[in-house]
């Protein structure tokens, strides 16, 4: 193979190339070992993140590349208010050979109230003898992490007002304790019947910025505008405050409630606790029927011993009562009378008896007897105007708890037809298992019909059955009277079944059926008897049901089944009208934000056949099935709302039966709307119901209004009137256009006699409030009221109306401008009256007290006088430890106590400041107490002060809170610290403290570089513990003044006192502990050397004093 000379050249060539590109990377890289700085500084670790609470640690490593020896100082540039600490020994230079290495331990204290989500620059220079810079500064960066915590709060959720002050001031405050500034957006949701001042709509936004450590407070002027009638309405009168921090999405929420309280409430009687109430009035004034005149008169008499008597007389034709069939005045009256003890009760007037299935009713009289688990009833009737007889009688008893039973008999004798009647019945209830329960009666009755002298035998039953299980609900129930029971509803067969079953929390399925038969006879006076034929009814209906939109929203659809027969009696040969429809049923309601908002809708879809229908003697095309719908529409507010229904086809009997003759399918709109409101206070109530309807088929519109006023004129005292108007037009073919109006007016009044009871007693309740200037417990005429005293007063336990429900309303009442409240109608009896302060003033004191009772046995008037309170002024100061890792202690709502020798306590709390003041309602001897709540690392100087207010009315005091010193070691060889930035922060060192002398080894071989002899200290040892340490041998240690406490990593306590520079001193000071009786046992009470924190021998420390510099 030959070898050209181009190819040869082209190689020798890249080997050249090669060649010079290595030397010249080789000298390059020797050039930039040349560069190398002289000297060189750096820190071990460049990046950093470390919170307040703990301190920065780092190494500075310095290289001398020079041939020289170098002398330097080692300078930090911190932050401000960052403390270092440099572990260099006593020498403040440093003398570093050349070609050697020294490492320089710092450790930093960041500023407690530093701002986080920041990061920080240290920087480390080495300065020569003459201050000159040695070489640029090394840098390291400390990143302190955003620390969010902040919160708001406000002194009260519930704001009362009146007429005299219904602006009143909203104060919350934000507190941003985290270690940043925090941007706060404000939304202010208002409700209608407030106004904030400043601004006209209902929602306002706005924002705030709240630096760390520090507490805003925001007040706004907000003025309640309640409306009596608007009752429910909650969000009307609550002020709600939303702040949200936009970037952490933090959000808190405060609802202030405002609430309406007036200085007078007067107490009215419900109907049923008045003795007499009068009602006279008129009706038909406008229509053309006769005018006619009523009148009521009932009450209520109230006994001791819980016995009442009341009664009713109600006639509404007066004028005209006679002249009806010669029955007299008293026949077309009501009257009853019920007298009633605890243990019976007997009734006279028109009463009733008997049972379910068979009443008896009338004028005459009736009782009963209550024995406990036993009670009897019966009564004795005449019919209002009928010759018609009744008699009962009644037992039932409680067996067991789960169980109970009835039995009764009742007769009547009807003159009026010629039958005689005895029904007997039996029945109970008995509760089974966990929700199941079953119940009902059975009767029968025996009649002699006179007319005919026949007898028949009837037969009668109600029985149900309910049921509860895990998921599913059961009801059925049987109501049956056979054609011959001659009582209530003969001939009536109705049952049902319906069950629910629950799918999910959001979804059910239900289902039911219901048949109803009835099938009546009646007999006549001419003893001929009437059938008026059988009429069914079957309805069967499933449906599926599932909520949305957290329950605000139902929907319910499923499929349905319908059966219609109508028969005439068998003796008529008509078949009967037999009409069969299969339906779809859906719908839904939306309820609203406010609770009596809402919107429901709902269709019902049919596809009907009639079957059979009467033959009438006339040709009729047999109808072809046909759809039909109902479309409904109920909407409702606060103070009304409208029903809407459209029917389309012929979907019940009487259209049905229409349809079959006419041919036509009816359509017809109805609109139902309706208005209720009160105003002035609720003295004057409103209620408007219309009803439009339309037959569009039939070509005829109806009308029809009816509206009701009511008037309180007070004192019991009220006017009524309704109004009613009818209207209806029809068009006929051949006749026209047909109309017929009617109107009506009905005006009545009422009087209610509020008279004293022999059992409720009523009085009225005046307290003043007020300042008492010159402290005689008097109100003298230039002694002002106290405004907004907010007063609560409530019945007590034992009062003698206690458990009367309605005897007595209780209500927050707010003092006027005078200082005064009242309650006008307060029942007899015993009341607690809570007061609170709204403006929140301490420099009057009640001499009765925030709480006081009082008897209602007469008219009372109670005068509460405020004095001028002692006063405590004092702060909380916090001494802190310049390296300390508890960051910002924010010193406001910490509680005082005063207390007195009769072991009354008042308490207040600090503000943000520290600062309080306390007050004290009565000369004397007190005791003002403060509790560490700072912990273990803060030692409390004083925690107790006495005072006598003896002639003085004013005391300063200061409570201070020393923070313990924070030890910071500097121990062991760091010449082996990994400056690849892998080594975690550690936390500081202390040394472990040792249970005797003999146990305390020698930490000298850790000690490196120059000893500096001004470190070396003495100490006094009292005692060491360990787990068998007592509270009270704790506190009795801490109580002898100047005790330094160490806890050590093994769970020891150690106590040192004292802190000597000369050996001989610290001896000194032992012996005079032992003396003074420090402790029985002077074993552990020694004298021990301290170097830089680290717990050595006192023989060691005196050898560290000689030892020269290695």
């Amino acid at each position: 193979m030959s070898v050209s000379f181009r190819h040869i050249t082209r190689f020798f060539l890249l080997i050249t190339f090669i060649t010079v590109s290595l030397l010249v990377f080789a000298q390059n890289n020797n050039g930039n070992k040349e560069k190398k700085p002289p000297i060189e500084v750096k820190f071990s670790k460049y990046k950093s993140e470390i919170t307040v609470q703990d301190m920065f640690f780092n190494v500075v490593k310095v290289t001398n590349n020079t041939v020289n020896e170098i002398t330097f100082e080692p300078k930090f540039n911190l932050p401000d208010n960052w403390k270092t600490v440099i572990g260099t020994g006593s020498e403040r230079f440093i003398k570093l050979d050349s070609s050697k290495t020294k490492y320089i331990p710092v450790r930093v204290a960041l500023d407690k109230d530093v701002p986080g989500g920041r990061a920080y620059v240290i920087s480390a220079e080495l300065i020569d003898e003459n201050g000159a810079l040695i070489t640029p500064p090394a840098y390291c960066y400390v990143n302190v992490p955003k620390i969010v915590n902040w919160g708001m709060s406000t002194p009260s959720r519930y704001i009362y007002t009146n007429k005299q002050f219904n602006v009143k001031e909203v104060r919350f405050a934000i507190n941003n304790r985290g270690n940043s500034d925090e941007l706060i957006n404000l939304e202010f949701n208002i409700g209608k019947h407030l106004e904030m001042l400043g601004t006209t709509e209902g929602t306002m936004i706005t924002g705030i910025t709240i630096p760390p450590h520090t507490d805003t407070t925001l007040s706004f002027l907000v003025r309640y505008n309640p409306v009596e009638d608007d009752i429910g309405s909650f969000n009307s009168k609550r002020l709600s405050v939303k702040a949200v921090n936009g970037q952490e999405e933090m959000t808190k929420v405060i609802d202030i409630w405002f609430e309406s309280a007036e200085s007078k409430y007067v107490y009215e009687m419900r109907e049923d606790q008045s003795p007499l109430v009068v009602d006279l009035g008129t009706q038909n004034l406008l229509s053309d029927s006769r005018i006619t005149f009523y009148n009521r008169i009932s009450g209520t008499i109230l006994f001791k011993k819980e016995r009442e008597l009341k009664y009713f007389y109600n006639h509404n034709n007066v004028l005209y009562s006679k002249k009806q069939g010669g029955l007299g005045y008293f026949a077309f009256a009501r009257v009853l009378a019920t007298y009633k003890t605890r243990k019976y009760g007997v009734s006279v007037g028109d009463v009733s008896g008997g049972t379910l299935t068979n009443r008896i009713y009338g004028r005459g009289i009736s009782g009963y007897y209550d024995f406990g688990n036993q009670k009897v009833k019966a009564a004795i009737t005449r019919h209002f105007t009928l010759p018609i007889t009744g008699v009962s009688a009644t037992y039932s008893r409680v067996i067991l708890p789960s169980l109970n039973g009835i039995v009764s008999m009742s007769y009547q004798q009807d003159n009026f037809l010629n039958i005689e009647t005895y029904a007997p019945s039996i029945g109970g209830s008995y509760s089974f298992l966990k929700g199941h329960s079953i119940g009902g009666h059975i009767s029968t009755a025996s009649s002699n019909i006179n007319a005919t002298n026949t007898q028949t035998l009837g037969y009668a039953h109600n029985l149900y059955y309910n049921g509860i299980m895990k998921k599913l609900r059961v009801n059925v129930y049987s109501h049956f009277t056979s054609r011959e029971y001659i009582g209530v509803f003969r001939g009536l067969n109705s049952s049902g079944v319906s069950s629910q079953y629950t799918i999910n929390k959001k979804s059910n399925l239900s289902a039911s059926y219901v048949t109803n038969w009835y099938d009546p006879i009646a007999y006549q006076p001419d003893s001929t008897v009437y059938e008026a034929g059988l009429q069914k009814y079957d309805q069967a209906t499933v449906l599926y049901g599932r909520s949305f939109k957290k329950d605000k929203i139902y929907a319910s659809i499923g499929p349905g089944f319908q059966n219609v027969f109508s028969g005439q009696p068998p003796t008529t040969g008509y078949d009967p009208f037999i009409s069969t429809s299969y339906q779809f049923n859906g719908s839904v309601l939306v309820k609203g934000e406010k609770r009596h908002n809402s919107i429901s809708m709902s269709v019902l879809l049919g596809y009907t056949t009639i079957r059979s229908y009467e033959d009438f003697g006339f040709d009729i095309d047999d109808p072809a099935p046909y759809f039909n719908s109902i479309y409904r529409l109920n909407a409702r507010v606060k103070d009304g709302g409208f029903f809407a229904t459209y029917f389309i086809g012929a979907n019940s009997i009487i259209y049905q039966k229409d349809y079959l003759f006419s041919g036509q399918q009816s359509k017809i709109i109805r609109i139902n709307p309706y208005y209720r409101k009160s105003f002035f206070d609720r003295r004057l109530n409103v209620s408007i119901n219309v009803s439009l309807n339309y037959y569009v088929t039939q070509r005829q519109d109806q009308t029809s209004l009816y509206s009701y006023l009511n008037y309180d004129l007070g004192k019991g005292w009220s006017v009524n009137s309704n109004v009613s108007f009818y209207t209806s037009n029809r068009f006929d073919e051949e006749i026209g256009r047909q109309s017929y109006r009617g109107i009506n007016l009905n005006l009545g009044i009422r009087k209610r006699f509020d008279l004293p009871q022999p059992r409720m007693k009523f009085y009225t309740l005046q307290v003043v409030f007020f300042k008492d200037l010159n402290g005689n417990r008097a109100k003298d005429q230039n002694e002002i009221g106290i405004a907004n005293m907010l007063v609560d007063i409530q019945l007590q336990n034992d009062s003698v109306n206690y458990g009367k429900f309605g005897y007595f309303i209780q209500t927050n009442l707010l003092s006027d401008v005078n200082g005064e409240i009242s309650y006008v109608n307060m029942p007899q009896g015993s009341y607690k009256i809570s007061t609170t302060n709204l403006e929140g003033t301490g420099e009057f004191t009640s001499l009765l007290g925030t709480d006081f009772e009082v008897n209602m046995d007469k008219n009372t008037i109670i005068y509460v006088p405020y004095i001028m309170s002692n006063k405590v002024y004092g702060r909380i100061v916090l001494e802190r430890d310049p390296y300390s890792s508890e960051g910002n202690i924010p010193v406001d709502n910490i509680k005082i106590t005063a207390s007195d020798t009769m072991d009354n306590s008042y308490s207040t709390l600090s503000d943000e400041n520290g600062k309080f003041i306390l007050y004290a309602p009565q000369a004397g001897i007190y005791t003002i107490k403060v509790n560490n709540v700072f912990g273990d690392n803060f030692e409390i100087e004083r925690d107790q002060y006495v005072v006598d207010f003896n002639g003085l009315k004013e005391f300063h005091i200061t409570f201070l809170f020393k923070e313990k010193k924070r030890k910071i070691n500097f121990m062991g060889d760091i010449s082996g610290f990994d400056f690849g930035g892998r080594e975690a922060q550690k936390p500081l060192e202390t040394q472990p403290a040792k249970k005797s002398i003999s146990e305390i080894t020698s930490e000298l071989d850790k000690i490196k570089g120059p000893i500096d002899p001004s470190r070396v200290k003495f100490k006094v040892q009292v005692g060491v513990y360990g787990k068998d340490l007592t509270k009270s041998t704790k506190e009795r240690i801490i109580a002898t003044g100047n005790i330094e406490i160490t806890e050590t990593e093994q769970g020891f306590t150690r106590f040192t006192s004292g802190e000597f520079e000369d050996y001989n001193a610290a001896t000194e000071y032992r012996r005079k502990l032992i003396d003074d009786g420090m402790s029985s046992d002077t074993t552990f009470i020694i004298v021990v050397g301290d170097y830089n924190g680290i717990l050595i021998t006192a023989e060691e420390a005196k050898e560290l004093l000689k030892k020269k510099d290695e």
